[in-house]
């Protein structure tokens, strides 16, 4: 039996997180001693290794709670679905990569004096539009088309 500092420690996790864990009900210590000190199994080692494995993956603790009542069918379902959440994720970050890709390398045309074609410019004002957009579309949620027309006259970008 182990106590929780020297549990924690084996997991190399904080003796805060596990209580952190027995909050949300993904692990329960195996009996409470004197002054309410948690004391926990080796068994259970296995069981906080799957529950940070599982976070890892990216799961939320709400749904490593769920995952931990499903059967294995069950379980391959939502670890498709996290893949392709994964999935979407990794493709955005990628966009935001190109995008700051583009707008740095008109950017360092134009410090070093050098000219931009028309393209480069249309690229660069796009990119920055897109950039706004999405910016604040993350802090107020979506906008409106209607709202974002002061942004766009003729297809031009002032």
């Amino acid at each position: 039996m182990y106590s929780i500092n020297e549990f924690s420690k084996i997991l190399q996790i904080s003796s805060r997180s596990l209580r952190h864990y027995e909050d949300k009900g993904l692990i329960t210590p195996l009996k409470r001693g004197n002054g309410g000190y948690r004391y926990y199994s080796k068994e259970q080692l296995k069981e906080v290794k799957q529950i940070l494995e599982w976070k890892a993956l990216g799961f939320s603790l709400s749904e490593i709670k769920q995952i931990q009542n499903m059967d294995f069918s069950d379980w391959l379902s939502q670890l498709k679905q996290q893949q392709q959440k994964l999935i979407k994720q990794k493709l955005e970050v990628q966009t935001q990569i190109d995008s700051i890709e583009k707008i740095l390398s008109v950017s360092n045309k134009l410090k070093s004096g050098q000219s931009i074609t028309l393209t480069e410019r249309r690229i660069f004002m796009d990119e920055l539009k897109n950039n706004v957009i999405q910016s604040l579309s993350q802090k107020v949620g979506k906008i409106e088309d209607r709202h974002l027309d002061f942004l766009n006259r003729d297809g031009e970008i002032y």
